[in-house]
């Protein structure tokens, strides 16, 4: 779990590369750009992060049945929703996310969207760019 949560923090860290985002919008340096950016860098047409994506389906799948792994799902959620409630709030800093907005609630409806769309993605019941479409609107409608 450590090492799937550490990949996951390496390939959703801004590069110069840009965002994996096959439409070509970049960054312009406002939190909600970053936001996006880290959002759309969780569905990846790479083994790393589609392995990163299962192994993440697998394991809130297996809590379902293994009380004992709830904890170690609930942390790791935890942290993540916090991770985006931080950009969230920076973006209410910086006028790019409306004030009203409550970071924490916003970021657990991101990450719980990221694992919907994660699972129809690894399906095969929807494209990468048909995935970032879906993500971007969901940043873009905070």
């Amino acid at each position: 779990m450590a090492y799937v949560d550490e990949r996951a923090t390496r390939y959703t860290t801004p590069s110069a590369e840009g965002t994996g985002d096959e439409s070509g919008s970049g960054r312009d340096g406002s939190a909600a750009d970053l936001l996006r950016e880290i959002v759309l860098r969780e569905v990846q047409d790479t083994p790393e992060v589609r392995g990163n994506s299962a192994v993440w389906g697998e394991m809130r799948a297996a809590a379902v049945f293994d009380a004992s792994l709830r904890p170690l799902v609930a942390e790791a959620t935890g942290r993540w929703n916090a991770a985006l409630a931080a950009i969230i709030r920076d973006g209410q800093s910086d006028g790019s996310v409306p004030s009203g907005v409550d970071p924490a609630r916003a970021a657990a409806r991101l990450t719980t969207m990221i694992e919907g769309v994660s699972s129809r993605w690894l399906a095969g019941v929807m494209t990468t760019d048909e995935a970032h479409a879906l993500l971007r609107d969901a940043v873009d409608a905070l």
